[in-house]
C-alpha cells in the first residue's frame, strides 16, 4: 500500500506504508523491517560483549543455577548467523501470555515469547 508523505524539504512524496508503533513512555519508535533491510550494517554500533558468572544448568533433569562463568564476545561469524536467522526464524512465535516473573526480576526488558502447539 503507497501513501503521500511530506519530505524533510517538504515536498509530497510516494511512500511505502509502514505500521509504526509508538510507545510514549521512552519515545522510542518501532517499525517492521524488510528482509532487505536485515544486515550486518544493522548491527553496526551493537556490541556483544558481557561476562557471565551465574548460569542455569541442566543437571540430573532439574534446571539449576551455579557459578559456571565465561565471556560472550560475539565474532563476525556470530553476526552472520544472527542476520542468516532473522532472515529465515519466522517460526510464529507471539509475546507470551503469562511473563515468568522471576526472569523479569533479573531481566526487565526481555519481551518473553512462547510458540503456540
Amino acid at each position: 500500500m503507497e501513501q503521500k508523505k511530506e519530505n524533510q524539504a517538504g515536498e509530497m512524496v510516494q511512500a511505502e506504508a509502514v505500521v509504526y508503533r509508538q510507545l510514549n513512555t521512552d519515545g522510542v519508535l518501532y517499525r517492521q523491517l524488510d528482509a532487505d533491510e536485515i544486515d550486518r550494517a544493522l548491527f553496526a554500533h551493537f556490541i556483544r560483549h558481557q561476562n557471565v558468572t551465574l548460569c542455569h544448568r541442566r543437571v540430573n533433569g532439574a534446571w539449576v543455577i551455579r557459578e559456571d562463568p565465561f565471556t560472550d564476545d560475539w565474532t563476525e561469524e556470530d553476526y552472520r548467523i544472527l542476520v542468516d536467522c532473522l532472515k529465515n526464524r519466522a517460526m510464529g512465535c507471539v509475546e507470551a501470555q503469562e511473563y515468568n516473573q522471576e526472569h523479569v526480576e533479573k531481566e526487565p526488558y526481555d519481551c518473553q515469547l512462547e510458540y503456540r502447539l
